[in-house]
């Protein structure tokens, strides 16, 4: 017997990712999909500094920050202001802790240091 899952009527919630890394994107995806209650979506979006950001709505964001850049900043802080609902995850290779302080002070859920624990962001998405 094939089980399908039923979504009428249910408000799906929608976790985006976006990392400039393509397999870190897909891999992440991948692990979420399995652990996340069936009312979620993951979706992936690569290039984070365009204004195709707009047309996306989303509950959770996963951010990747790779280089600490003051245009990472500044987007996260804008991410917030037009987004002030979602829930904001970071995943960073390295990060400073002026760089935590400041991610804090724009009002960032949590921030995770690669390699990621899976089932932490995941407690994380739901909360």
């Amino acid at each position: 017997m094939v089980k399908t899952k039923i979504t009428t009527g249910v408000q799906m919630k929608k976790v985006l990712i976006i990392d400039s890394c393509d397999f870190f994107s897909l891999t992440l995806k991948q692990s979420l999909l399995p652990k996340l209650p069936d009312d979620y979506t993951v979706s992936i979006q690569n290039n984070f500094l365009t204004n195709e950001i707009k047309n996306y709505y989303f509950d959770c964001l996963v951010f990747g920050i790779n280089n600490n850049t003051e245009e990472e900043f500044i987007f996260i802080r804008d991410i917030k202001k037009n987004y002030y609902h979602a829930n904001i995850l970071i995943v960073a290779q390295e990060l400073t802790i002026e760089g935590i302080n400041r991610l804090k002070k724009l009002g960032i859920s949590a921030v995770f240091l690669k390699p990621v624990n899976i089932n932490k962001i995941v407690e994380r998405i739901i909360k």
